[in-house]
Formats: structure tokens, sequence, C-alpha cells
């Protein structure tokens, strides 16, 4: 059996393979040939069904990834790395967003630095590649870059930056493309729930998204920890909004959306209260920044079928077959729906916004309303590249005008609004 070295920040790495009744085989030393390669390692193997395999390295294995050839669903695949075990499961979200012929597992994560782990193959048999990655270390843990404090009415809550929790790893090297977010994609990470170190689970599906999946960034606008923590996902590198950023999380329909991953695995229990707290907080703060409204749907975009419709805040299930954001999750929806739907009611009483704009996404008939004291003078529609929409618009008072959209076609359009005290204001309407 050959095991082909593609790259390297390994000076050694050996694999023991043990057949029941076959003597041990071990593999000859093999040199680095990408030394700067420092952050993932590729090896391409064979693999027999039902056999267990030893994976031994002189440096450290921060997190692990398993492709096959062929597409494999990796039922009964292990890995135990101490005393701590791992189920092998594919990860759907490589499958949708990167078109593979073959199967690729989910990102194992190991709880402490690795030199050495079983993989039991299960149902796996043919060709197979390891990616073992190193994420490093950052000088600051989990515990000091804690942040799960929540945002007063709809401010956007606190969050951990990509230059804290991506230092030492190499930044995005394109720039990033904009989109106009007016569905809110939730997903889990379907990492292990066992984990604290929540720094170090970022850095390794970074690393995954960037070193494997060879995405520019993180596939995720937002992540959210078990203790509430929110670590900033896309980085727009002072061109865009992080929230803005087009992100790879939702079946390759990506356009019109924003994604927010829960870490951690809700297949069989259900999110902390402070993650679902923290998911909330950060719903609200988006909802009421694009005037969205969190009960509401509309088209995507995107969407094969035409006629259907796309929940506002939704999950990754509900834009093709997966199981994230785990059961447990999925079935909370409703029930976050109408938190967020509070949280907007309650800012919108106390924020003093100058303007709002409602329902979104819309059909029909949608509301301009300004603030106390002010008065509306004219309305202007454009579509995306800025021409001019014909606009039937109904005076309802001074501070109030009513836009009908059934003329409109399904899509993203900009508001200009005008006051009277020669203020000028800019509002996204999307119309389904």
């Amino acid at each position: 059996m050959t095991f082909l070295h593609k790259s390297a920040f390994f000076t050694k790495i050996c694999l023991l393979i043990h057949f029941t009744g076959f003597a041990q085989h071990t593999l000859p030393q093999l040199n680095s040939i990408s030394p700067e390669e420092k952050f993932v390692s590729v090896y391409e193997t064979t693999v027999l069904p039902h056999t267990r395999y030893t994976v031994m390295a002189d440096a450290g294995v921060t997190s692990a990834v398993i492709r096959t050839g062929t597409y494999q669903d990796f039922d009964g695949a292990y890995i135990i790395a101490r005393n701590d075990t791992f189920m092998v499961a594919e990860d759907v979200h490589a499958r949708d967003e990167n078109q593979l012929t073959g199967g690729s597992s989910n990102l194992v994560i190991f709880n402490n630095t690795q030199t050495a782990f079983f993989f039991f193959s299960g149902s796996v048999s043919g060709k197979v590649v390891f990616y073992l990655l190193n994420s490093g270390k950052t000088a600051v843990n989990h515990r000091q870059g804690a942040i799960s404090q929540l945002a007063e009415a709809c401010a956007k809550p606190a969050t951990i930056d990509q230059d804290v929790w991506r230092a030492g790893l190499p930044a995005p090297a394109q720039a990033p493309d904009a989109t106009w977010p007016v569905h809110l994609i939730v997903h889990h990470a379907a990492t292990s729930n066992s984990q604290t170190d929540y720094i170090q689970v970022v850095r390794n599906i970074y690393l995954y998204h960037t070193q494997v999946n060879k995405w520019n960034d993180i596939g995720y606008n937002f992540l959210v920890a078990q203790d509430g923590t929110i670590f900033q996902g896309r980085d727009g590198r002072n061109l865009i909004a992080d929230d803005d950023v087009l992100g790879a999380h939702f079946c390759g329909k990506n356009t019109n959306t924003m994604g927010i991953c829960l870490l951690g695995d809700y297949s069989n229990i259900p999110p902390t209260e402070k993650a679902i707290a923290s998911l909330v907080s950060l719903l609200s703060w988006k909802a009421n920044k694009e005037n969205l409204n969190p009960v509401g749907s509309g088209a995507h975009p995107q969407n094969n079928a035409a006629s259907s419709l796309l929940e506002v805040i939704a999950g990754h299930r509900d834009g093709c077959s997966t199981e994230c954001p785990g059961s447990f999750t999925y079935t909370l929806l409703p029930q976050i729906r109408q938190q967020v739907l509070t949280q907007l009611n309650n800012c919108k009483e106390t924020d003093g916004q100058e303007i709002v704009l409602y329902p979104q996404p819309g059909k029909g008939e949608v509301f301009v309303r300004v603030a106390p004291g002010k008065e509306i003078q004219q309305i202007h529609v454009f579509d995306v590249t800025g021409k001019t929409i014909p606009a039937d618009v109904k005076t309802i008072n001074l501070r109030e005008v009513q836009i009908n959209t059934h003329f409109l076609a399904s899509g993203l359009y900009v508001v200009h609004v005008y006051l009277q005290d020669d203020t000028f204001y800019t509002r996204k309407l999307a119309v389904f």
C-alpha cells in the first residue's frame, strides 16, 4: 500500500496498519517537501473497511478531515485520540459548497494537540486523503477572550474580532465580496460539545475552510460559542461590513444571506441558554439594521423554485438536504423568531430611529415611517443598478407613506427618503 505525500508541516509521519492475522506494517520516514506549509499536511493512501489504522507524527495535530475518492457516508468510522472518541460522519457542508464527487468527513477537532491517533475505517474503503491541521496557539486563550455580554435593545452585541482569534494564521488572500442579506441562516458546526477552548475551535474551522476547502475565508459571518461568546467570521477587511460579506454556508446559494454558526452539535441535545441568548441578540441587531421582519418570509433570489418562500430567519436545512443546524436547534427556530420580534418591538420604541421601512421582505404594501417631529417630503425608489423605478406612493400622514410594490419584480431595491428638514436617508427594500 502506498502513502503519497502532498504537502506537510511534519518532518515525519507513519501509518501503522493493523490487520487481523497480518504483521504490522510501518511506512518509512517521509521528509517534508514544503516546509513553509506549516498549517496543513495532506497524505493519500488506500484503506480497507472495518480496519484500524494508527497515524503518528512528530509535530502536533489539532484537527483532521478525511476525504474519499468516491461518495461514502463514513458509517461506523471513528477516531480515538488518547481517551477521547470522535465519531466520523459526512460533512454535507463540504459537498454542497464544493460540489465534491467523493465524500468528506466532518472536521474532527481534538481536545488537545495530538502526535498520534487511531482511525477505524468502518464502511470506508478505497482511496482516502487525510488532511491534518495545526492551528497553533494564540496569545489569547478562551477565558481571556470570552465575551458574552448582550447588547441593550437592538445594538450590536460584543464580539471577538478576527485579528484576535486569527492571530498567527494566514489572512484571506482575496478581497471580500459583498451581498445584501435578507435571510439570516442558522447553522451548527457539528463539532464536539466537550470542547471549551472556543478560540481554538474557530481557528480549526478557519483552517478547514481555507486550507482544505480552499475558500478565501471562513464560511460563516458569525460563530457563537456555548458560553455565548460571539466571534466575527468572514472578514470585511475594512472594505465591507462583516455582516454584509458574501459567505459560503447555504447550499451554494449564499447571495442575500448572512450565516450564523453555533459551535457544537445539536442533533441530540439543545444549544445552551447562553448560546441562544447571544443568537437572539445578534439576529435582533441585524434584523433591526436591515428592517427585516423576523417572522416573515420571502423568495430567495437563487431558489430553484421561484414560488418557494424562505423564512427571514431560517435553518441550513431549509436550503438543501442536511441535518444542520441540528434537530434541537431547528425546533427552536419558531421560538427564536418570536424572541427576536419581541426585542425589535421593544427597541423600536426606545432607540429613537429616524426612519423605519417595514415589513421586510415585503410584497404588496410597504410602509415608511419617520420619527415624531419629522415630515416626509419625497420618496424615490431605485433598483440595484441605480436605475430609477417609478414608485406608487400614497401619503398616509405627514410621518408615514405607503409604497405599493405589487408592480415590482422580486428582487432588491434602494429607497431614498427625503425629509422636509433637508435630511436624507437610504433604506434597503426586499420584494418577493
